[in-house]
């Protein structure tokens, strides 16, 4: 089968189409199939099949996607689907690769993982009605309303982004990779020099993301588990070896001494010197 290739001027509206290089973002709602096998050249198509089902066909993979499902499909990536229902309602949220790119800077997400052929996902409710309204709105709006049109669809796309990243956080810590990972680094004494920045750097999240997961599994914030972490080990160190205070308080990653003091007050209720005597 031949593949036809669409860039992402194929799908922008007639009203927008004078404005090709400021719009980022278009749209269109389907009740039908599309038996074309067609390429995405710089754009990255999020279909959400709101009524009905579908079979959507990626090379030689045949997957069938139900309603209140999303599937992404990215560029230089070819698909067509197929009406496998009676009644069949679809919203295509199409997105330029280089606006994609700039979106997902702010959840530090790796794209390959998120948008992957042949993947799909359940949507909630509260997003779809979410996605539903908007496009209901852009649908109304008039041509010289356009710049509205691609300020809605991005917030859009962020509401999906946002949906896929917490989708995404909650796998990741069901895995239980993370824990995996964090259980290995504790078995190296340079584990207790760690910083927050480090830590994330090692468990591979954002601050935000390694904050959301030490909340759920410790009730705590990754500061406060290295800090608590740290003390427990200067304890021990305190206990079973000859090292100065000083020397303690550097190999828990303290440049302030007196900061050491005080965190280890904080969790033993006294000073290091007291436990050295």
């Amino acid at each position: 089968m031949s593949i036809e290739k669409y860039d992402f001027s194929y799908n922008v509206s007639l009203k927008t189409i004078n404005c090709i290089n400021t719009v980022s973002f278009t749209y269109h709602i389907s009740n039908h199939d599309y038996p074309i096998n067609h390429i995405h050249t710089d754009y990255t198509e999020f279909t959400i099949i709101t009524e009905g089902v579908i079979e959507n066909i990626t090379g030689t993979i045949k997957q069938i996607v139900e309603g209140n499902t999303l599937f992404i499909t990215p560029s230089n990536n070819s698909h067509y689907f197929i009406k496998r229902s009676s009644a069949l309602s679809f919203i295509n949220i199409i997105v330029r690769d280089k606006a994609l790119d700039e979106i997902n800077k702010t959840f530090n997400l790796s794209l390959d993982s998120i948008i992957v052929p042949n993947k799909t996902y359940r949507l909630s409710d509260e997003l779809l009605y979410t996605i539903k309204s908007n496009i209901d709105y852009v649908n109304s709006l008039t041509e010289e309303e356009w710049e509205k049109t691609n300020d809605v669809l991005k917030s859009t796309v962020i509401s999906i982004f946002n949906y896929l990243y917490l989708e995404n956080l909650k796998s990741d810590h069901t895995d239980g990779k993370w824990d995996n990972t964090l259980n290995r680094l504790k078995q190296d004494p340079e584990f207790y020099r760690y910083n927050v920045n480090e830590l994330c750097s090692k468990l591979g999240y954002s601050r935000t993301q390694l904050n959301r997961i030490f909340m759920d599994k410790y009730q705590m914030t990754p500061s406060e588990y290295l800090r608590d972490l740290k003390m427990k080990y200067a304890l021990s160190l305190l206990s079973h070896t000859d090292y100065s205070i000083s020397e303690i308080s550097k190999l828990v990653g303290y440049t302030n001494q007196n900061q050491f003091n005080k965190n280890f007050k904080e969790i033993f209720n006294k000073m290091p010197s007291e436990y050295k005597r």
